[in-house]
């Protein structure tokens, strides 16, 4: 039973103890005494299951969002690399506003993992070719968004076209002066 409660809270707050804090329930989780590798084996199974979660919706919502904070909060590179070859391989059927939300997301992931790993090309290889062909994709394709997102109140005055571009723009400047830090340092 106990360790059926310890996991119910893991899960509840995704391993999160600082909202685990917030919530009044982290001196309960920490009376169970777990060991980081079982956090660790618990939150490469939750990683899995959103993963596939993310895979059957194909849209950036609540199980998404869940899937990064998993990802950020435990360092995960091997589900950091998950995520980028699900996004390779879903990438020709992701609307324009999850190819530009998807790609913020990796870019914005990829940074923190990669100064959690100094010294680590791979890692910024790979999120910044998979954050660059998001964005190629994103221009390539017809302007579409779908119906998930239009269904969302609070998302309508982002939906427009010209907005999505200026997103899609701004992160391929960030993109840009990540790549060259002579011309970052240019702009202090």
């Amino acid at each position: 039973m106990t360790e059926k409660r310890a996991k119910g809270i893991f899960r509840a707050y995704s391993g999160s103890h600082y909202e685990m804090e917030r919530a009044g329930v982290l001196r309960e989780y920490e009376s169970f005494n777990l060991s980081k590798e079982e956090e660790s084996q618990w939150a490469c199974e939750r990683r899995s299951e959103l993963l596939l979660e993310f895979e059957r919706q194909l849209f950036i919502g609540p199980v998404f969002n869940e899937l990064v904070h998993v990802i950020k909060s435990g360092s995960d590179l091997s589900g950091f690399g998950k995520l980028l070859k699900l996004a390779d391989e879903t990438i020709r059927k992701l609307d324009s506003f999850t190819l530009i939300r998807l790609a913020e997301e990796i870019y914005d992931l990829g940074c923190s993992l990669q100064k959690m790993e100094k010294g680590r090309t791979q890692t910024q290889n790979e999120f910044i070719n998979t954050t660059h062909l998001l964005l190629d994709t994103a221009k390539k394709q017809k302007f579409w968004v779908a119906d998930y997102y239009r269904q969302q109140p609070y998302l309508n005055a982002q939906l427009e076209e010209e907005l999505v571009k200026s997103r899609a723009l701004r992160l391929q400047e960030k993109l840009e002066k990540h790549l060259d830090p002579l011309k970052a340092d240019e702009n202090f």
